[in-house]
């Protein structure tokens, strides 16, 4: 995970556990609702990771994801796990209401995120879906 703010990352990697980068990021809002996204990771170690794309909602329609889909599983998330610097797994309860999701287009230009893990991804994503806002509440991590 990236964030553009040095402080932001040192908070995540130390308080929570999770594994943020720096990065230098981009937004640009172009026509038609859509948006320019840029992500370039500033770590010496990390080499060549970058993602740079756009996508835009299809068309104005917004619903919530049918108990039982893909979708669902993929978005409807209340928990999250990490593992401390000593190997301890943690988990951290989340809360938010469903997700917004509307049908959306995707063009990614680069995307080398994946290959510093070494995960080849062979094609673009099968299932992409956009929401313009989600606000999420957590609490303290806990071992388990």
């Amino acid at each position: 995970m990236e964030a553009s703010s040095k402080l932001a990352v040192a908070g995540a990697r130390t308080a929570a556990h999770l594994p943020y980068h720096h990065a230098q990021m981009s937004i640009r809002y172009g026509n038609q609702e859509s948006i320019h996204y840029e992500s370039v990771r500033k770590h010496q170690l990390a080499g060549d990771v970058a993602f740079q794309g756009t996508y835009k909602p299809l068309n104005d329609e917004v619903a919530h994801a049918n108990p039982g889909s893909l979708i669902h599983w993929l978005t409807e998330r209340y928990c999250l796990y990490t593992v401390s610097s000593s190997g301890e797994i943690l988990v951290g309860d989340i809360h938010h209401l469903p997700w917004p999701i509307q049908e959306a287009e995707l063009q990614i230009d680069t995307n080398t995120m994946t290959n510093y893990h070494g995960i080849e991804l062979a094609a673009p994503p099968s299932v992409v879906t956009y929401s313009k806002r989600l606000e999420v509440l957590f609490w303290a991590l806990k071992k388990c």
